[in-house]
């Protein structure tokens, strides 16, 4: 299974989704997102 990095969603606008993850903890370029809402 792949390393899984957790960051929190700050800013979407269109197409685009800002994306804060801790220091050091970067995820490579080019990998998919996955995106669950509190109430899920």
């Amino acid at each position: 299974m792949a390393n899984v990095t957790i960051g929190e969603v700050t800013q979407v606008i269109g197409a685009v989704v800002d994306i804060r993850f801790k220091p050091g903890e970067l995820p490579d370029l080019m990998n998919a997102i996955t995106i669950k809402s509190e109430d899920q």
